[in-house]
């Protein structure tokens, strides 16, 4: 059961980022933060739970890290841009 909601959260948060990058709004970068908060807090229980595979964690928690992050920065940076226009 963690397991599923730790990919729920990280697909969630990955799929909110996506749509933050192409519709930005405060309450969808807030959603994500959110998301990413919960998948970081659900990862760490995981590897407390069962911390044999921390290499294999390590990697795709980097991976997903970049993603989110650079959807995130860019989603910010077009809602800054959008509110300077209007």
């Amino acid at each position: 059961m963690p397991l599923l909601i730790h990919l729920v959260c990280a697909f969630g948060s990955m799929a909110w980022a996506t749509y933050a990058f192409f519709f930005p709004s405060r309450t969808g970068l807030r959603v994500t933060y959110g998301l990413v908060a919960l998948t970081f807090a659900s990862g760490f229980w995981l590897v407390l739970i069962m911390p044999a595979h921390m290499a294999e964690v390590c990697v795709t928690g980097l991976i997903y890290i970049a993603y989110v992050s650079c959807a995130l920065v860019l989603s910010r940076n077009k809602l800054a841009k959008a509110r300077q226009v209007i």
